[in-house]
């Protein structure tokens, strides 16, 4: 607990450590605030000693204690400064003595990543940044750190959350044609002490809509309405999904059900043959933070359940009626009117685009592994596309 050989300081320069609000007690004030000048401090008691009790002491903002006090914030997360103290008070509340520790010196005193205040809140979001976000991706790893962490491991997580939100997020009437540019959502300072990828929720321009014919009719006001309630559906989704594949893993019935989103999970979960070790995605709402956790377990059940997924072998005969630049794919509606959405892969893309194929009103054989959906099919092709008269 003590730093062996690092002085001890007797002089608190706030003079007595008294309790401005109590938050928890627990035979006597366990976890209060203090004012010291015009600074505040969040005070957790970590020991017992003869004299009195022995305390860490951080500084703490406004937004830090809204935050906590709501169950948006855990106490690691309220607590979690470059520096902070370790003093032993006694029980009027006066300094006793006191030393200087840094975060990977007292980190271990404090209660697990996720705990808050009150158990009642359930799990906690452990940077305000995570607590701000519209939809935020946590990735933990022994190759992070707060100061560092390798290039590829960086981009790898950064390129993969982009696809995900923008897959996630992105309303359907900007997934196709250029009108995808208009999606664009920006993320807050990077956190290095884990990856937090935090993103702020989607902003349109309205000028920029009203250039294009494309989207002249839609207002920014009804697209960030269709980015939350796909982020809700996404998340609850995720959360049912991670809820199956903790226990026994999916049947194939449910891998069926959830094979979009698998599919588009799949490449950002811990796994045994990977770095990370957790993954926690929060997506903020009116009742405060959803979080979602994930362990290596739990991602390999959902890549087991992605790759277990052996869709038939279909044909199908249509006409593209969309195209979607930024994920390469494309819409084609057949002759009774049900919609596919294609995936021809990387390879098969371009040779659609090198042949002069990959256009509206094109009308096409595509062969593939076909997932029958409620609203529409998906298809991944094993063949090349071929056109029709």
């Amino acid at each position: 607990m003590w730093v062996d050989g690092r002085p001890f300081l007797t002089k608190w320069y706030g003079g007595a450590v008294s309790p401005a609000e109590i938050l928890y007690e627990l035979d006597g004030p366990a976890i209060f605030t203090s004012h010291a000048g015009p600074a505040t401090f969040l005070c957790f008691k970590v020991a017992e000693e003869n004299e009195g009790d022995v305390f860490l002491v951080a500084p703490v903002e406004d937004e830090e204690l809204v935050a906590l006090r709501s169950g948006n914030l855990s106490m690691r997360g309220a607590m979690s400064h470059r520096e902070a103290w370790l003093a032993e008070i006694n029980f009027d509340f006066e300094v006793i003595r006191y030393q200087e520790q840094s975060y990977q010196e007292y980190g271990k005193l404090l209660p697990d990543k996720g705990v808050a205040l009150y158990s009642s809140f359930g799990e906690a979001a452990d940077t305000l940044e995570q607590s701000e976000a519209f939809l935020s991706f946590k990735f933990e790893s022994g190759l992070m750190s707060a100061l560092s962490m390798p290039l590829s491991v960086l981009k790898g997580r950064l390129d993969a959350v982009s696809d995900v939100v923008r897959g996630a997020l992105m309303p359907e009437r900007l997934s196709y044609g250029r009108k995808g540019r208009f999606f664009d959502p920006e993320v807050f300072p990077l956190r290095f002490d884990s990856l937090l990828i935090a993103i702020k929720e989607p902003q349109f321009d309205e000028q920029g809509l009203l250039s294009s014919k494309e989207t002249a009719g839609f207002t920014p006001e009804s697209l960030v309405s269709e980015s939350e309630d796909l982020g809700a559906r996404f998340v609850e989704e995720l959360e049912e999904t991670a809820n199956l594949a903790r226990g026994n893993g999916l049947t194939k019935a449910e891998a069926n059900l959830h094979f979009e989103l698998l599919d588009r999970i799949a490449g950002i979960v811990p796994t045994t043959k990977n770095e990370l070790t957790r993954l926690q995605v929060g997506f903020r709402t009116k009742a405060g933070v959803k979080l979602v956790s994930i362990d290596k377990r739990t991602g390999d059940n959902i890549v087991a359940a992605r790759q277990s997924i052996q869709a038939p072998i279909r044909r199908i005969k249509g006409t593209i009626i969309e195209l979607n630049d930024d994920a390469k794919t494309f819409i084609v509606k057949d002759a009774a009117g049900r919609q596919t959405t294609v995936n021809p892969l990387a390879e098969k893309y371009q040779e659609m685009i090198d042949r002069d194929l990959m256009k509206i009103g094109q009308r096409l054989l595509v062969t593939g592994r076909l997932w029958e959906r409620i609203r529409r099919d998906y298809i991944i092709l094993t063949q090349s596309a071929e056109p029709l008269a």
